[in-house]
């Protein structure tokens, strides 16, 4: 499994690149990888090897082949929704750097696009 996070930076990029290069020296069957955050060398790389490439933990974007996991904006729509049902008004945030974490972001989205949808916001928010 090749993984890689979102926040991509040039001395992770070289390691990144480095690590799918080798990995596909091996004229693997198939490759796991993380998300679909992908330096651009790395994802040429993986669509040019003609191989099945699994990205996992998101749906909400275009695989190179197929993806395997949540569409993190609809599982926290889903979970606002849910606490709006069970009567609650004021609902919190607590999350984390959303320049680190794509997929963070997309829950907050969901949230508060559900809250909006029924005239709700947050009450308080915090991320680090």
């Amino acid at each position: 499994m090749l993984g890689q996070g979102p926040k991509i930076t040039n001395r992770v990029a070289h390691a990144v690149n480095r690590r799918t290069s080798s990995a596909l020296a091996w004229n693997p069957t198939a490759v796991i990888v993380t998300g679909f955050d992908h330096t651009d060398t790395a994802r040429r790389m993986q669509e040019d090897s003609r191989i099945r490439v699994a990205e996992l933990m998101d749906i909400d974007d275009k695989p190179i082949d197929l993806a395997v996991g949540l569409s993190h904006r609809r599982a926290d729509r889903a979970t606002a929704e849910h606490l709006v049902r069970r009567g609650y008004r004021r609902i919190g945030y607590v999350g984390h750097d959303w320049t680190a974490d794509r997929r963070a972001r997309a829950r907050y989205d969901g949230l508060c696009d559900a809250l909006s949808d029924v005239g709700l916001t947050l009450t308080v928010e915090t991320s680090r």
